[in-house]
């Protein structure tokens, strides 16, 4: 993520994953034990459902209103908004969904 979607698994990417601790190996031959992400709606009521993939280029979308899902950890609530990297669409509407509660919360 913060080499950015563009990267790839390419050279900035390795470089990247070397400086945080990471071996800079790419494996694909992994399977979930568990969905480990909550995709919701950002409109209240609209649902949500468990996922266990973050789909970057083309992100789920809500089947009531069509707006993009935003991703959370789950667990007790208030559930933890998953964190992104980059410049990418979905990381600027992750941003402004957080900087909108961060209001709403400072207006209560």
């Amino acid at each position: 993520m913060l080499a950015g979607e563009s990267a790839g698994h390419g050279p900035e990417w390795k470089k990247l994953a070397k400086e945080i601790g990471c071996s800079g190996d790419v494996e694909h031959d992994f399977e979930w034990a568990e969905e480990p992400f909550v995709a919701r709606c950002p409109v209240k009521g609209h649902g949500e459902r468990r996922v266990n993939v973050i789909r970057w280029k083309k992100p789920l979308e809500c089947s009531r209103c069509g707006r993009w899902l935003l991703y959370f950890r789950p667990g007790l609530e208030p559930r933890e908004l998953v964190e992104f990297g980059g410049k990418s669409e979905l990381t600027m509407y992750h941003l402004e969904y957080e900087k909108k509660l961060a209001q709403k919360g400072s207006n209560e």
